[in-house]
């Protein structure tokens, strides 16, 4: 089973360059963060805002209630559930 995740992995990398756009467009669309409430999670603290995009390098785009938009590429995200933050 290792063997096979492996070289599925393997593949997947050789194949990304010239297939980054069909990825991208994948991820956008099964994308489950996307126009909701997210908590960004930075060493010295956090922001709440919405997730609106992903950026071409796979970011992710948070529009902040001050109405300004930043691309978040490192950190951690949480997004709202029923029970708060996961």
């Amino acid at each position: 089973l290792a063997a096979a995740v492996l070289l599925s992995l393997d593949k997947l990398y050789r194949d990304f360059p010239e297939r980054a756009q069909g990825y991208l467009e994948r991820f956008r669309r099964d994308c489950l963060t996307l126009c909701r409430p997210v908590r960004v999670l930075y060493p010295g603290g956090t922001r709440e805002g919405t997730a609106v995009d992903i950026t071409e390098d796979f970011g992710l785009t948070v529009r902040w209630p001050d109405g300004t938009v930043e691309a978040v590429t490192s950190g951690e995200v949480s997004v709202r559930g029923l029970y708060g933050y996961v």
